[in-house]
């Protein structure tokens, strides 16, 4: 196990955001069991924020690779 320490909590969703955001990289049809509650929205805003910063071209290649369009 891997402990990460963080300066804050905007820090800590930062980096759970990139581990999160990693793993879909490296295996794309992985399954992600994600937990709910307020303790991970930071993490949710931040991979929200990433993914609409992707320009339109790419998003569509990846919603059309991950056959979600």
């Amino acid at each position: 196990m891997v402990i990460y320490k963080a300066k804050d909590y905007q820090d800590m969703s930062r980096k759970a955001a990139n581990i999160i955001s990693a793993q879909i990289i490296m295996k794309p049809n992985c399954v992600l069991g994600l937990a709910t509650g307020s303790s991970p929205v930071g993490t949710y805003k931040q991979l929200i924020e990433w993914y609409e910063k992707l320009d339109l071209m790419n998003r569509g290649r990846l919603l059309k690779r991950r056959h979600i369009v």
